[in-house]
């Protein structure tokens, strides 16, 4: 006898597709229902707005709790103010509905929970000088700018947080991801990248400070780049340690030149991506110990070097400094 989905099923099905990504056949093998199933449920849902299965035959009449004119307010005051939950919805309208008849009324409009991103705080001052710094490099050839940027990689952080399984395995063994919280290890990386390369990943001791930023990255590795490379642009944020006057002092007595990078703006250095596909490489953690400091050295370089094996990675990155820069002029500063 073929499944019946509950209204609460039919809903996630919509929600595995449109935003976990999840194919057909993987949102099948979840639900424990036929592919077939799933693609006439995504299909109705674009048709229709809604997921839920159209009852044939005659229909009873329903006494909605909710008239058509409150639920316009719900979405209008939802619209409005986005981050109001149901509850504070229910009390500014003076709705007698429940509120699972609210969190549908939504729904139909399209206007489900969704778990908001988590951005940087953008003072006006700081979406300003976003603008000002994107207008000023529309048209800058970006080849020859060296991005640069800290990661700090540790143990119990990092790793896979979705499984792909049968219904009804969700505590086998094989598909729970156990983390280990008895002692981190934890190790801060320099990175920097160039249109032609990845360079090697530098290690710091301790916190990053003007001493060992200079003494640990810029005498060792941007000196001897820069002297075999006169035209390169260093980029760095405005972190304390990059911004001390004898980091300063540093870079105007070797001649490098340093762009003006705006506050606030990890969302426009291309070297990001890298760091988020770096801890996806390195996966799960579990089995270094606190003291495994060499240990954890080597999984974070071998996995910069699968990185580095990727064709046309880094040629596609600065591609998107264009795009990135433009979207930041049209979004007036905001986040991308």
């Amino acid at each position: 006898m073929p499944k019946t989905l509950t209204e609460e099923e039919y809903h996630r099905v919509v929600t595995y597709k449109t935003q976990l990504q999840m194919t057909n056949v993987a949102i099948a093998e979840e639900m424990g229902v036929r592919r077939q199933t799933v693609a006439a449920i995504l299909r109705r849902n674009q048709q229709t707005g809604s997921p839920l299965a159209q009852i044939k035959g005659r229909k009873t009449k329903t006494n909605f709790s909710t008239t058509p004119g409150q639920d316009q307010e719900i979405e209008t005051a939802s619209r409005i103010s986005p981050f109001k939950t149901p509850r504070m919805l229910k009390r500014e309208l003076h709705l007698n509905c429940s509120l699972a008849t609210i969190k549908r009324r939504l729904r139909k409009v399209h206007l489900g929970g969704r778990r908001a991103a988590v951005k940087t705080f953008l003072t006006p001052e700081a979406r300003l000088k976003r603008v000002v710094f994107c207008r000023r490099n529309r048209l800058r050839n970006w080849r020859n700018v060296m991005f640069t940027d800290e990661v700090l990689i540790q143990t119990s952080a990092h790793g896979m947080n979705w499984v792909r399984r049968p219904p009804g395995t969700r505590n086998d063994e094989r598909y729970i991801r156990e983390v280990n919280r008895n002692g981190r290890c934890r190790v801060m990386v320099w990175g920097a990248i160039t249109k032609d390369e990845m360079l090697d990943l530098v290690v710091l001791p301790g916190r990053v400070n003007q001493h060992n930023y200079i003494s640990n990255i810029l005498e060792p590795v941007v000196r001897p780049y820069h002297a075999t490379h006169p035209d390169m642009i260093y980029q760095q944020d405005n972190a304390a340690p990059h911004t001390a006057n004898s980091v300063k002092r540093w870079f105007l007595n070797e001649g490098i030149q340093l762009m003006e990078w705006p506050a606030t703006s990890p969302d426009l250095n291309i070297i990001e991506n890298l760091w988020n596909m770096l801890k996806d490489e390195i996966g799960d953690l579990n089995h270094v110990g606190p003291n495994q400091t060499e240990e954890l050295i080597q999984i974070v370089n071998a996995a910069w070097d699968r990185i580095r094996a990727r064709r046309g990675l880094l040629t596609r990155m600065y591609r998107s400094m264009r795009a990135r820069v433009n979207k930041c002029i049209r979004k007036k500063g905001g986040h991308l």
